[in-house]
């Protein structure tokens, strides 16, 4: 029997305008488990335009 493994979406958000927040932080640690686990994430800060959403998804898979 063939058995096709598929990663799960997952969309998680912080908020925060500061460069360096606890939130954020935690959020890229919970990207990057969740990745490691076979997760498809994508990190998103609606406080900041589309571009730095790639950023922070690029960001959290690279260093998994």
């Amino acid at each position: 029997m063939l058995h096709i493994r598929t990663s799960t979406p997952v969309l998680l958000f912080y908020g925060s305008l500061r460069e360096r927040s606890y939130r954020k932080l935690l959020t890229l640690e919970a990207a990057q488990l969740l990745f490691l686990m076979g997760g498809e994430v994508c990190v998103s800060n609606p406080a900041t335009p589309a571009t730095a959403t790639a950023t922070a998804t690029a960001t959290a898979t690279a260093t998994a």
